[in-house]
């Protein structure tokens, strides 16, 4: 923020796998920052809305070149600007396709009747077998990716979350305190390990939730930890 209705930069110049943050930190007017429109092959910049308060922040990765626009739904015809971003694109890891196994058909024991009269077992492609036959159809992944070893460690004025993930995935991480969201960071990330810092934080105790999602829109658990900035 510069002053109390601008940004320090309305255009901005980047490459693909760089990460551009908007903060504003207790002003006098509320404001938001959101991604109102940008490339087809980056679906996930729309939408992108830290809500409206007089502190927030929004930190996102870009991974396809294109014009993005932002803008402040407070103040739209001053805080509104672009990131123009070159570069190859970065693909996400390829969520593998699970192919299920395949399901016996268990073979029907003859039971016998009273009367010493066995029950005939039945013949294949008959209407009365136990277990269909197995479709061997490809289907979808419905495994949504795992958040582990999170931790968040207090540094001056801040903190530093750092993760794991099983799968690339698009991550949301929220800052709580005395339950009221004072950030809001996304971005996209690899599988294995990622890192989130966070600055500009008074004293006090903070609650972080991060969740995350893959391309096929599965979604993880979300994963909460607590911690303390004390200077």
């Amino acid at each position: 923020m510069l002053g109390s209705t601008e940004w320090d930069k309305k255009i901005v110049s980047v490459e693909t796998g760089d990460t551009v943050t908007w903060s504003w930190q207790n002003t006098a007017l509320p404001h938001n920052a959101r991604g109102a429109s940008g490339p087809d092959t980056d679906p996930n910049w729309v939408g992108q809305d830290t809500g409206i308060d007089t502190s927030g922040e929004l930190v996102y990765t870009f991974t396809k070149p294109g014009e993005y626009h932002f803008i402040c739904d407070v103040h739209p015809q001053a805080m509104t600007g672009t990131v123009t971003v070159t570069g190859d694109p970065i693909e996400a890891t390829p969520t593998p396709i699970r192919t299920p196994t395949p399901t016996r058909t268990p073979t029907p024991v003859p039971t016998t009747r009273p009367g010493g009269a066995a029950t005939p077992t039945p013949a294949p492609g008959m209407s009365d077998r136990v277990t269909p036959a197995p479709r061997g159809a490809v289907r979808a992944d419905t495994v949504a990716p795992a958040i582990t070893g999170l931790k968040a460690k207090a540094r001056t004025r801040g903190a530093k979350v750092s993760f794991k993930l099983s799968e690339s995935a698009s991550v949301t991480l929220r800052l709580k305190h005395a339950k009221r969201t004072v950030k809001t960071v996304r971005g996209s990330y690899r599988a294995g390990a990622g890192s989130v810092t966070l600055r500009r934080m008074a004293r006090g105790t903070y609650r972080v939730e991060i969740e995350a999602r893959d391309a096929r829109g599965n979604r993880a658990a979300v994963q909460r930890k607590t911690v303390k900035v004390t200077r």
